[in-house]
């Protein structure tokens, strides 16, 4: 049988005593650097108040924004039909008037004249069409029915021929009195140059000459089918240019693009002269004198019912008190039913 000694080592007797030591000291530590209050009571918790707003009248409106390009309004591509050498192009950016000579080919002049229908034939005696009504028209306008003879009828008359002898003389022409197809191009008004493909000595061969451009600015975007019945013709939209002045733009038409989208074009209200990429933005008043609150403050119960938790003396106390939603507009949503306005409510 072991026998164990009773007395306990040296070592253990002073480490007792050197763990006690340690403890008081970080006890008194701890009361140096956190001395107790005789007056300290138990910690309160501080309650922050709720947010309130009120029951208010006011317009909703709804906001929509698009980016598009502002450009001209019309584009208008010059063709000549026959082939040739250039002798000579225009690039002259001046808005394009009846009697204008756009090139010669072979230093044979085509004129511009202003008319809606484009030309498709030689004009010659006993030709009948909207084209030789133009033709009259440009006659008249430039002076050479000085006798006040000619009839603007539709009918290309012998005397239809001789004051196209006299045009054609003053443009360098032989006297022929027969407007030979491709020495006229019927165009829009308030055209000018815009590109110019070819140069004097290259050779015309039924392409592209040039493209003229309306002088008059239009605004392009293209807007969501969901978003159409927020512009109709005739409405205004902002629109911001990249040195971020704006100006006003009215709708003219809107163009099915496909695709569940929408071209619309707007004419600005003040002549512009650039093309440039723009930033599209118009307002659609939803309703006036609306009754309505944050829509923070409206909850939704279980049961599907719509609440505002309408405040009385003080936040603490509260009821929720039933509303009828209409339209919402950001952060508003108007009431149709429910309390008054000025009653205040929590808005969390």
């Amino acid at each position: 049988m072991h026998e164990f000694d009773e007395q306990p080592s040296r070592l253990g007797r002073l480490r007792i005593p050197l763990l006690a030591t340690s403890a008081a000291v970080a006890i008194v530590g701890w009361l140096v650097f956190n001395p107790p209050s005789l007056f300290d009571g138990p910690v309160e918790e501080v309650r922050v108040p709720r947010d309130t707003g009120e029951i208010r009248v006011a317009s909703l409106s709804e906001s929509f924004d698009a980016e598009g390009t502002l450009e001209p309004e019309l584009e208008w591509t010059v063709v000549h039909p026959s082939a040739g050498t250039i002798t000579k192009i225009t690039s002259s950016a001046s808005p394009i008037a009846t009697g204008s000579v756009l090139y010669r080919v072979d230093n044979v002049p085509t004129t511009a004249i202003v008319g809606s229908v484009p030309a498709y034939r030689t004009m010659t005696v006993d030709s009948v069409g909207t084209d030789v009504l133009q033709l009259e028209e440009a006659l008249v306008e430039l002076g050479y029915d000085s006798l006040n003879v000619l009839s603007i009828d539709q009918t290309y008359t012998t005397y239809t021929a001789s004051l196209v002898e006299l045009w054609q003389e003053d443009l360098g022409m032989d006297p022929t009195g027969t407007v030979d197809y491709g020495t006229v191009v019927f165009i829009p008004g308030n055209l000018a140059v815009g590109e110019v493909m070819l140069s004097t000595g290259d050779m015309a061969s039924g392409g592209t000459l040039m493209t003229l451009e309306s002088t008059d600015q239009m605004v392009r975007f293209d807007i969501d089918v969901t978003e159409l019945h927020s512009l109709p013709v005739g409405s205004t939209v902002s629109v911001r240019l990249p040195d971020n002045s704006t100006f006003e733009a009215v709708v003219t038409d809107r163009v099915n693009a496909g695709s569940g989208l929408w071209t619309v074009h707007a004419r600005p209200a003040e002549p512009l002269d650039q093309t440039t990429p723009v930033d599209v933005s118009w307002t659609v008043d939803l309703a006036s004198d609306a009754v309505v609150v944050s829509a923070g403050a409206i909850r939704r119960l279980d049961n599907g019912t719509f609440v505002v938790e309408v405040v009385h003396s003080s936040d603490l106390d509260t009821e929720f008190v039933p509303v009828e939603l209409g339209i919402q507009s950001g952060s508003s949503v108007e009431l149709t039913s429910g309390p008054a306005v000025g009653t205040a409510v929590v808005e969390p």
